[in-house]
């Protein structure tokens, strides 16, 4: 691998795809600053971890970081579940239960018009 420089190829796959990776986050995660935060950990991850990269190019870079953030959003909802498994209900929680609000903490209408908009035109891509 002499000559390849990680550190540029993830700036640019970053500068290139974050926006699609936040897009993918916040889907999953609901809010959008839990979903900022996730992407930019996920990136300095991808740093502290550049000594297990085996590959070349911006594509395999994108595929590396691709891999961190699924498996960072997977632990957040697991995170989320657990949180809420363990968490006191009562009776009227599982009144007004709706399988959707578990995995985003969201329902879709609760949503406000400028983060619909942000989703729908980011996963349309």
């Amino acid at each position: 691998m002499a000559g390849f420089d990680f550190d540029a190829a993830l700036g640019r796959v970053y500068s290139k795809h974050y926006s699609r990776l936040l897009a993918w986050a916040w889907k999953n995660l609901g809010r959008k600053e839990p979903a900022e935060d996730l992407v930019q950990n996920a990136c300095i991850a991808a740093l502290e971890s550049k000594g297990r990269f085996r590959g070349e190019g911006d594509d395999a870079v994108f595929n590396f970081l691709l891999a961190i953030v699924g498996c960072d959003i997977k632990d957040a909802i697991r995170s989320r579940r657990r949180e809420r498994k363990n968490a006191r209900t009562s009776y009227s929680d599982f009144q007004d239960y709706s399988g959707e609000e578990d995995l985003t903490g969201k329902k879709e209408e609760e949503l406000d018009d400028e983060e619909k908009s942000y989703l729908r035109k980011e996963t349309a891509r």
